[in-house]
């Protein structure tokens, strides 16, 4: 029931962190065109963000891979996220994927065990479980924990 946009990355903290990203908003030219420049025909690129990546750790909240429960309530959608255009520019790349493969996995096995809908997930639990399998759920220098692979993201 949530949209992941450009503040909640900004803001980088979620409660129901399911793992970290650091991949900046690249967003690719989008558009490339003539103008003048002192006097010459130069080329220019619009649309083109500096990505910063890696400047930038931020916690998945559990809400990218859910869908609204009004409309479906077991189905996880790890691919295809509750995004804006914008933020989907910092977490399409495999590292982020990959934990979010694990969240979704970890969800289904541990609601499939309780019987409920996937958005009812004991959230704290997830995250123990998470954390347990090595998924970095805590921002680094925060959190009960830090792992190597808190370090390396």
């Amino acid at each position: 029931d949530h949209v992941f946009s450009e503040a909640g990355w900004t803001k980088a903290r979620s409660t129901q962190s399911i793992g970290l990203g650091s991949w900046g908003l690249d967003i690719h030219v989008v558009h490339r065109l003539a103008a003048e420049e002192g006097g010459k025909l130069m080329v220019k690129d619009e649309g083109y963000t500096d990505p910063g990546t890696g400047a930038h750790k931020f916690q998945l909240p559990l809400s990218l891979i859910l869908p609204k429960k009004a409309e479906v309530t077991n189905l996880l959608v790890p691919t295809c996220l509750s995004t804006s255009h914008v933020t989907w520019a910092g977490l399409r790349e495999e590292p982020t994927m990959w934990q979010l493969g694990m969240g979704a996995g970890t969800v289904a096995a541990m609601v499939a065990a309780a019987g409920t809908p996937v958005q009812d997930v004991d959230v704290k639990a997830l995250q123990e479980n998470l954390r347990h399998q090595g998924v970095p759920v805590d921002l680094p220098g925060e959190g009960p924990a830090q792992t190597l692979t808190e370090v390396v993201i």
